[in-house]
């Protein structure tokens, strides 16, 4: 049993990390995405600024392509994690159904000795009896 004891927290600890990992990783999604949305709201800023003045007009074009361009960028780095997100969910499944498979092999083998010890203490009981049924002929 102090096998299966130290096998369970050996992949409590890993599940703990792989939890870690997806946790980091949903953060970083989520921040590149208020960049993504943040750089969105400020492209509308500007692009209003744009309409209100003829040199904002004038230099509006370069700066829509230097943000589209970051945009882009912005969004393939949020996508890149995303599939990360992806990775590190199977890697947490898998840790999880480990670790559920070693606990129900420790509850087996559990369950298995105290079969055994039930077992052998009934053993026990009936020679008792049949040893106490044999004196009773006998006298």
């Amino acid at each position: 049993m102090k096998t299966y004891n130290q096998l369970i927290r050996l992949h409590e600890y890993r599940l703990h990390q792989r939890q870690k990992v997806l946790a980091r990783l949903q953060s970083e999604e989520a921040e590149m995405q208020l960049k993504i949305d943040s750089l969105q709201a400020e492209m509308l800023i500007e692009e209003a600024r744009a309409l209100e003045s003829p040199l904002g007009s004038a230099t509006f074009g370069s700066y829509f392509r230097r943000a589209s361009e970051k945009r882009r960028a912005l969004a393939d780095a949020r996508n890149e994690i995303a599939r990360n997100v992806v990775g590190a969910r199977m890697e947490l499944k898998k840790a999880f159904d480990e670790l559920k498979r070693i606990e129900t092999l420790r509850d087996q083998k559990l369950a298995e000795a105290r079969e055994a010890e039930r077992k052998a203490e009934q053993a026990a009981l009936d020679e008792v009896a049949l040893q106490q049924h044999r004196r009773g002929e006998s006298a």
